[in-house]
């Protein structure tokens, strides 16, 4: 039998538990079995503690399909958009979308990322404090809109879907613990959600209708939009309303986790002097003082190490869900037909038997990695077909931005690392860091004599 794992209460299960401290709650679960039973409230949910188990869920989406509370609340927003759909509607959706993130697109994206990098950071002093968070989000919004859409956003519009994300992260983790009717109360926190549900879709299909009035092909037929829009599928166009929910999945999907992997993997790696030193030499001898290219990334070795280093620590999907289909067993268990199954990330790349001090920041993991740890044991874009498809993307950005700042800017150290706010993703709370402008200049030789 599965074991239960301990400290439920009668009525409410763990769901005290989770709430109060869900990701130290996820940690103590490893110990007690391969799959441990939770109780939210009235609903089982099956947590995967074993990498093998995951391997062959995750591998199987059919059987192990998309659904549990992470997705029904996610399809409140998002429809059955390419991130949400069940696995009936998957493969032909990807197989439309999966060009705009094609591997010989990204040299072009790149050169997007360094524009909007540039921009960004272009409007910083020299002694300013800024907060992390805004400004990463400033870069992955303008990247993702230019790179999908093929335009850019007013930086009033940045800022409200900025505030929005905030409220719908924390809007969906909250109501997944809540049952239907408390979901329809006019409390702050669903007034909030809703809000912020509105504005960012009609910022997104302000987008969209712009699109429509260019000229057939003005923003090319390669970026999403122009892949979402188009009306010579064999299985017929998108309806507007399945138009409008896969740009705004896109964007807020690529938008808040990218951003957060930025502002964490920049803060542990300034908080992290060694680090940072070896940071700034490899930057220095790549870029030699120009903004992070295409070409640099496979020199970037450090830089990527610190960003697979940091997805590991934290990653942006740290809990997801799974129903099965059919009867059926799963590490000699027999699992039911409707089971919620639960995998969360966090808890494997945290398991000190497959990450040893599985709390140090330690990025050299990943120069040497140990041959014996299991694929499944890295997971921030999932596996298998429903892997995020926009994974290499991310990746790019993240180390294109981390090197560019690092080589340009010095970045004051928090007196003590962030904690994570654990919503629908892990965001560091409350990072705010001095930047000064780095000398790029080499040293003026002095005169003969």
């Amino acid at each position: 039998m599965i074991p239960l794992a301990p400290g439920a209460l009668p009525l409410a299960g763990h769901a005290h538990s989770i709430i109060r401290n869900p990701l130290g709650f996820l940690r103590t679960l490893a110990p007690h079995g391969d799959i441990v039973r939770v109780r939210l409230g009235p609903i089982t949910a099956l947590v995967l503690c074993d990498p093998a188990l995951i391997r062959q869920v995750l591998l199987n989406d059919r059987l192990f399909d998309k659904g549990g509370p992470t997705y029904e609340r996610a399809r409140e927003f998002l429809g059955d958009s390419l991130s949400t759909c069940p696995h009936s509607q998957h493969r032909q959706q990807r197989r439309r979308l999966q060009p705009a993130f094609h591997a010989t697109r990204l040299p072009q994206y790149t050169r997007t990322m360094t524009d909007q990098i540039s921009a960004v950071t272009r409007t910083w002093l020299d002694g300013q404090i800024i907060d992390v968070m805004t400004e990463t989000k400033k870069i992955t919004v303008r990247v993702l809109t230019r790179s999908i859409f093929g335009t850019d956003l007013s930086d009033r519009e940045i800022e409200q879907i900025s505030r929005g994300i905030d409220d719908i992260t924390a809007g969906m983790h909250a109501r997944m613990f809540l049952p239907a009717p408390l979901d329809k109360l006019p409390t702050p926190r669903n007034l909030r959600y809703h809000r912020a549900n509105s504005t960012i879709r009609e910022i997104v299909q302000r987008l969209i209708d712009e699109d429509r009035r260019r000229p057939a092909g003005a923003s090319g037929p390669e970026t999403l939009l122009g892949i979402l829009t188009a009306d010579d599928w064999a299985d017929g166009p998108l309806s507007d309303a399945d138009i409008l929910d896969q740009a705004t999945s896109f964007l807020l999907a690529g938008m808040e986790t990218t951003a957060e992997a930025m502002a964490w993997a920049l803060c542990l790696a300034v908080q992290h002097p060694e680090v940072m030193a070896r940071l700034r030499a490899e930057t220095a001898e790549v870029l030699a003082g120009a903004p992070a290219r295409w070409e640099h990334l496979p020199d970037l070795k450090l830089t990527t190490s610190i960003i697979n280093e940091t997805l590991r620590m934290y990653p942006g999907l740290w809990i997801t869900t799974r129903v099965a289909t059919a009867d059926t067993k799963l590490g000699g268990h027999p699992i039911a037909s409707g089971s919620h199954l639960l995998i969360s990330p966090y808890l494997i790349q945290h398991r000190p038997d497959i990450y040893p001090d599985p709390d140090r920041f330690d990025p050299d993991r990943w120069a040497d990695p140990d041959p014996s740890r299991p694929l499944e044991a890295f997971i921030p874009f999932m596996a298998g077909a429903r892997k995020c498809m926009a994974a290499d993307f991310a990746v790019t950005e993240a180390v294109l931005t981390l090197a560019t700042l690092t080589d340009a800017w010095e970045f004051t150290a928090p007196p003590r690392r962030p904690k994570a706010a654990a919503s629908a993703t892990l965001r560091p709370k409350d990072l705010r860091m001095r930047v000064t402008r780095r000398d790029q200049r080499p040293p003026l030789r002095q005169p003969s004599g």
